[in-house]
């Protein structure tokens, strides 16, 4: 035997309840939703950017080329040439030159050697000064020119009257160092 349904039918009112709790929520979902976007959480960290500038200098010498030299003269040949420095700003240098290659030559005088069929040399020295007074050696706080971060800096030659060579060319090699 079948029992009696005892269940009430449903009716409007309840319908329209169900209904309204259904949109109540969708609507507080929909909220929910919006205020987790809206309201996203974050998290920082700060960081350091470093950078280390160190004491940099270039140093370029140009060649000094005397010309021609006239072994019978009384008179000194002199020649000049410049060396540029250039080094980080503030940064203090000492600017040398070495004895250069010619055979038992040193920083006061310094000896060109003949090129090609033999081995005689001339002999020069190189100045601070346009009066050609103040040698210019490799001994840093002695005979060395000093400046700050970027110089034209002039070399002074000159090539001593009265040496009686044959007629040849004459060529020596020169080490310009920048101390900082």
């Amino acid at each position: 035997m079948y029992k009696k349904n005892t269940h009430r039918p449903i009716t409007s009112k309840v319908k329209r309840l169900c209904t309204q709790i259904a949109g109540y929520m969708t609507v507080t979902a929909i909220t929910f939703m919006v205020a987790l976007s809206t309201h996203a959480a974050t998290a920082t960290d700060p960081f350091n950017v470093t950078a280390l500038v160190g004491a940099v200098c270039t140093i370029q010498a140009n060649d000094l080329e005397f010309g021609n030299y006239n072994p019978l003269s009384a008179n000194n040949h002199a020649g000049n040439t410049t060396i540029q420095v250039t080094c980080s700003t503030g940064v203090n240098f000492n600017v040398g030159i070495d004895a250069g290659e010619g055979a038992d030559a040193t920083t006061t005088n310094r000896k060109m050697t003949r090129t090609v069929g033999g081995t005689e040399t001339l002999t020069y020295q190189l100045f601070q000064d346009n009066n050609h007074t103040i040698n210019w050696g490799n001994t840093v706080g002695t005979n060395t020119v000093s400046g700050t971060t970027t110089a034209s800096i002039p070399l002074y030659g000159l090539i001593l009257a009265g040496q009686n060579v044959p007629n040849a060319n004459y060529a020596d090699m020169l080490v310009a160092t920048v101390t900082y």
